[in-house]
């Protein structure tokens, strides 16, 4: 006689099934609702991963966890609603893949899109290839946080010749000159020197700083009277 289920075992079933039953899908996705009860809201459900308000799937631009991009969700054209190709990954190499180890993990070897992953794909390579990629951002450029050969590089200092941030252009440092010397308008903190800084500096011309350049007489405008 078979062995039945035991109650236990039902009632997880029972609580799987519902929850696969209630996953937001759909208008679900957009109601600012947690309709399935687990917390997750709208966009930030998993169920709603491939709704085209909540995702970069369908918008005709290539992003790095897709295999393709159409611009629309539409199976049977060659790439599947939810922006895969059709034969990647299914386990065998097929024309025009490069490898195809049978799942969607990026960083493994093998990508997304069934190509040998590699530095300057969008794709951190980690996991079985673990420290072979330290940063990928897209390029193989230098000084921009990520090296031609993804490796993390320093964060931009006093003292690099640099006061902005090369990825987003924010102002780091008031100043930098490229060193770490004062008397020279750009300080050894890489803030901009002047007169009533309460720092004399004879490079710039002043006799005296006493930190105020209107106090008279003893030194006006960083000059001795």
């Amino acid at each position: 006689m078979p062995r039945l289920p035991t109650a236990s075992l039902l009632a997880s079933l029972l609580a799987l099934a519902t929850c696969l039953a209630g996953a937001e899908s759909g208008d679900d996705c957009e109601n600012d609702r947690d309709d399935d009860g687990d917390a997750l809201v709208d966009c930030a459900d998993p169920g709603c991963a491939f709704v085209a308000t909540c995702g970069s799937c369908g918008d005709g631009v290539l992003q790095a966890n897709e295999g393709c991009d159409d611009g629309n969700h539409d199976d049977d054209d060659g790439c599947s609603a939810r922006c895969l190709l059709p034969l990647c990954p299914n386990g065998f190499i097929d024309d025009g893949e490069a490898c195809d180890d049978g799942n969607l993990t990026a960083g493994d070897g093998c990508s997304i899109r069934c190509q040998i992953d590699r530095c300057g794909d969008r794709v951190l390579q980690d996991g079985t290839l673990s420290g072979l990629e330290q940063c990928d951002d897209g390029n193989r450029q230098n000084d921009d946080g990520c090296s031609s050969g993804c490796q993390s590089e320093a964060p931009p200092s006093c003292g690099d010749g640099t006061a902005f941030d090369p990825v987003t252009f924010a102002q780091l440092e008031q100043c930098d000159d490229g060193n770490r010397r004062g008397n020279d308008g750009c300080s050894a903190m890489c803030t901009f020197e002047f007169c009533g800084d309460g720092i004399t500096q004879p490079s710039l011309g002043e006799q005296c700083d006493d930190a105020d350049p209107f106090a008279p007489p003893a030194c006006s405008f960083c000059r001795e009277p």
